[in-house]
């Protein structure tokens, strides 16, 4: 059997612990208690996807993060009927867990001494969690098991349109769902289900992008763990895993997010001509808070004809005074007075803005002195 590395990182016990410590009443046995069955019960539903997948002859990575598990299979393409098994193993294991634990009498377990009451706990937690998450996980909802294995079963009458109607049925479940944990009183699954509902709105937005290339498990599998990489800091190594990606794609969903994801690292390290190139090849797909990055670097690279083009729709969609202030700059650079006011006073309904200090800023050196401009500073004062 090929072996199946785990990656496990440190936001994963965080959170568990964190979990454990509210539905402990911040017990710190219970804590600890509820942080080894997460970790147990997380790790053995991968198991059950990883070992479905070698059994088909593919390999497989397990990695475990903030919010759960993730197995990425990879090597040959498997059928449709081969992907839906191992999609069902890892709720089937879940089950399996929840089984053997019932069958461990309680009664017995207290009766074990100091330790016993501890076990029982265990024992008790261990049946709730891998049944409650189990039931919870078959929900039929992107990128739950429930989700997939509908995916799978769509895909056998809608082909590649399958994707799209399963993102579509996701968002109006996981938005039911997302207010029904809330009112529950389950916070932390709540925001869960919200996230997923973000995930599915934002997806379906994005479609019109979508190629046969996003369909293939190896690149979905390589965007996911570049995602993990992103979120547990390790830069460098999501660099080279996006690199590749888009070596290995031209177009596509996953093309696109690699692009958004590779410029905002490229950003974040000051290389705004890179980020710039980037996100200029991807300019019609990309995703609101990527367009408002472009945007950013449209105004670096002093390409002001797209600040200008994007200027409008981005302030009318997120509403920040940033996207304003880059406007009114712009404007100043290019000697239009009334536009670059117009600007300013529009960044100021939408954010606490220093307009005096906003001002000093060499974008206005051309204008700052003329009569028009001091009248807006002055009445700003």
């Amino acid at each position: 059997m090929k072996k199946i590395p785990v990656k496990i990182a440190p936001s994963f016990f965080i959170m568990a612990a964190i979990i454990g410590f509210i539905n402990t009443q911040y017990s710190l046995a219970g804590t600890v208690i509820w942080t080894l069955v997460i970790f147990i019960s997380v790790l053995f539903h991968e198991y059950g996807h990883a070992l479905a997948a070698t059994f088909f002859g593919q390999s497989a990575q397990i990695q475990l993060f903030a919010f759960g598990g993730l197995t990425l299979p990879q090597g040959k393409k498997i059928k449709g009927w081969q992907e839906f098994i191992v999609i069902a193993m890892g709720p089937i294991f879940g089950f399996l867990l929840f089984f053997a634990a019932s069958l461990i009498p309680i009664e017995t377990v207290l009766r074990l001494g100091s330790v016993g009451p501890y076990l029982a706990y265990f024992i008790t937690v261990t049946k709730f969690i891998n049944l409650f998450w189990t039931v919870v996980n078959l929900i039929p909802i992107l990128p739950l098991d429930g989700g997939h294995l509908l995916r799978v079963i769509l895909q056998g009458f809608m082909g590649q349109k399958a994707w799209r109607a399963s993102f579509i049925i996701s968002l109006v479940l996981s938005a039911m769902g997302a207010a029904f944990f809330f009112y529950m009183g389950y916070l932390i699954i709540g925001i869960i289900f919200l996230l997923f509902t973000f995930q599915s709105f934002e997806t379906l937005r994005q479609f019109k992008n979508f190629t046969r290339d996003d369909m293939s498990p190896n690149l979905k599998g390589k965007m996911e763990e570049a995602n993990q990489m992103m979120g547990s800091g390790d830069v460098e190594s999501a660099k080279r895993c996006l690199e590749n990606l888009l070596n290995s794609t031209h177009e596509g969903m996953i093309h696109t997010l690699a692009v958004e994801n590779l410029a905002k690292i490229s950003f974040e390290q000051g290389e705004f001509d890179k980020s710039y190139d980037l996100l200029k090849s991807e300019e019609k797909n990309l995703s609101l808070d990527s367009l408002i990055l472009f945007y950013r670097c449209c105004y670096k690279m002093r390409d002001f004809e797209r600040v200008m083009k994007h200027a409008s729709t981005l302030f009318e969609q997120a509403k920040q005074s940033e996207i304003a202030i880059i406007a009114a700059k712009t404007m100043g650079f290019e000697k239009k007075i009334s536009q670059s006011i117009a600007w300013l006073s529009a960044a100021k309904v939408f954010g606490t803005v220093d307009i005096h200090e906003v001002a000093n800023s060499k974008a206005f050196d051309e204008i700052r002195d003329t009569e028009e401009f001091q009248k807006f500073l002055m009445k700003n004062q």
